[in-house]
């Protein structure tokens, strides 16, 4: 089956994801991050305000946590379409175990793919709030 996923909208799409470390379990949504590492930004909501974000490089592909270098992932709301850090984030960042994932340390930097988590100081967490209604 053929997906059309766009930059600028979100797209319904039960795509695979490692599932650890959330708190989300509600509907799945995709679109286009922007990034050519991480393509496709996905989405588990907990509400339509608060989410769990993830990154993909195929859409069929595995969608991947994302870990800060530098802070608790305030800048992920850059791959959803937000124009400023998130408002609110999981109180209990710190504790999320080693996975792979994609990582970063700032706004605009192109995400990486490698061990994130407590070990790695590559920290995320299970949701956050970025002042954005989904979908």
């Amino acid at each position: 089956m053929t997906y059309t996923v766009y930059a600028d909208s979100w797209t319904a799409f039960n795509f695979n994801y490692y599932n650890t470390w959330r708190l989300c379990d509600g509907d799945r949504y995709v679109k286009l991050s922007g990034y050519d590492v991480g393509y496709y930004v996905g989405v588990i909501l907990c509400d339509q305000s608060r989410y769990k974000i993830l990154l993909s490089d195929t859409i069929d592909g595995e969608f991947y946590d994302i870990g800060d270098g530098a802070g608790t992932g305030q800048d992920n709301c850059e791959f959803i379409g937000g124009e400023f850090e998130a408002w609110t984030v999981d109180p209990d960042y710190y504790n999320a175990p080693s996975v792979i994932g994609f990582f970063r340390n700032q706004w605009g930097e192109i995400p990486s793919m490698g061990t994130i988590g407590t070990a790695d100081s590559k920290f995320y967490g299970r949701w956050m709030e970025c002042g954005l209604v989904i979908p």
